[in-house]
């Protein structure tokens, strides 16, 4: 079930309608984290902005730029490093041994 988590800004509460479950913190109020009365789960934002500063780090760091037409392989990338961030070094080291195709010059340009 997807689970949308974010701000109490009544901006958020239409899109929130889309979703089978959106829990609020209230920031205004200095409330960061918390625990949702209905389904005790622990409701917080740490996650969304833990990537979104990754995928800063990695056009800053490694990009430089990007442009709009490539942003879904960043957005990829940034993803791919978030979810295997706890792998160890021989996960690591099996990755490396068997690279991926690399795109045509043609595909990046067109």
């Amino acid at each position: 079930m997807a689970r949308l988590v974010t701000d109490a800004l009544p901006a958020y509460r239409r899109i929130g309608q889309s979703y089978p479950s959106h829990l609020t913190v209230n920031h205004s109020k200095r409330q960061y984290a918390g625990t949702d009365v209905d389904s005790g789960e622990r409701v917080h934002v740490n996650t969304a902005e833990s990537y979104h500063a990754l995928l800063r780090r990695m056009v800053v760091g490694v990009h430089h730029r990007i442009s709009g037409k490539h942003l879904d392989r960043y957005a990829a990338q940034a993803a791919h490093a978030w979810n295997h961030r706890t792998r160890d070094a021989v996960t690591l080291l099996s990755l490396v041994a068997r690279p991926a195709e690399p795109l045509p010059f043609r595909t990046l340009t067109a």
